[in-house]
C-alpha cells in the first residue's frame, strides 16, 4: 500500500512540475549553410576513417577523398573529421551530444547554390540529362573534386580520364579551345548537374554503358 502511495505521488509531482522530453531535432530544424554543414548535428555510423582538422576545412577534407559523401566535425583531439560513405540526405541528420559539432556534405553545397533537393540519395537529374545508354552525356557538369585540367578535344577527354588512374569522373568545356577537367572521388549519375554550357560534357569510365563508350568518342559538335 505503500509503495502504491509513493508511485502516486510521484505521478502527481510529475504533473505538476511536467514533464521534460527532449525533442530530436529533424533535418529542418538544423541550419544548413551555403558552406554546406549544420551546427549541432551528427550523421551515426558509416564512418570511412577521421583525421585532425578545423571545422571549415572538413568539407574540403571530405570532398578530396574518395569515397568520402558526408562527414561529421567534433572538438575530439583539438578538432577531428570524420569522414563517412554511402547515401545520405539532410533528413538523416541526428542532434549531437556536442553542441559544437558539424555534420555536413560537399553535395549539400550544391543544392544550397542551385536550391535543389539533396541530388545523393533521393533526387534524380536523370530527368533533366539524357544518358542515351552512354557514359557520358551532353549539357552536364560535376561540381568540385578536379586535380588535373588539360587543353584537349572532347573526343579526347573521356579516353584520357579512362586513361588516368586516378581519374574517375570528369568534365569538359570549351574553356580555352577545350579543357578537360578530371576530377577523383565517388560519383554516380545522379551527381550530375545540368549546365548552362549545353556544349559542357561530363562523364565517367566507371558509369554503365549500352551505347558509345567515353573511352572511344565524346563529340562536343
Amino acid at each position: 500500500m505503500k509503495n502504491f502511495i509513493c508511485i502516486f505521488n510521484l505521478i502527481g509531482l510529475f504533473l505538476v512540475n511536467g514533464l521534460h522530453i527532449p525533442r530530436i531535432k529533424r533535418s529542418d530544424d538544423f541550419d544548413w549553410n551555403a558552406k554546406g554543414w549544420a551546427v549541432g548535428c551528427d550523421f551515426k555510423g558509416r564512418n570511412l576513417k577521421d583525421i585532425r582538422a578545423r571545422k571549415q576545412h572538413c568539407v574540403t577534407v571530405c570532398e578530396e577523398t574518395p569515397q568520402c559523401t558526408h562527414f561529421t566535425w567534433t572538438p575530439f583531439r583539438q578538432g577531428t573529421c570524420w569522414m563517412k560513405a554511402g547515401r545520405v540526405k539532410k533528413s538523416d541528420a541526428v542532434t549531437s551530444d556536442d553542441p559544437e559539432a558539424i555534420c555536413g556534405s560537399p553535395r549539400f553545397v550544391r543544392d544550397y547554390k542551385y536550391g535543389q533537393p539533396t541530388l545523393y540519395g533521393g533526387y534524380s537529374n536523370k530527368g533533366k540529362i539524357n544518358w542515351n545508354g552512354n557514359n557520358w552525356a551532353m549539357g552536364c557538369d560535376f561540381n568540385g573534386r578536379e586535380f588535373k585540367s588539360v587543353q584537349m578535344s572532347g573526343e579526347e577527354c573521356g579516353g584520357a580520364c579512362a586513361k588516368n588512374p586516378r581519374c574517375t569522373h570528369f568534365t569538359w568545356s570549351s574553356d580555352r579551345d577545350g579543357t578537360c577537367s578530371m576530377k577523383s572521388g565517388y560519383v554516380t549519375q545522379d551527381d550530375a548537374i545540368v549546365s548552362k554550357d549545353p556544349k559542357m560534357v561530363c562523364g565517367s569510365p566507371t558509369f554503365p554503358t549500352s551505347g558509345e563508350s567515353t573511352s572511344k568518342v565524346i563529340s562536343s559538335e
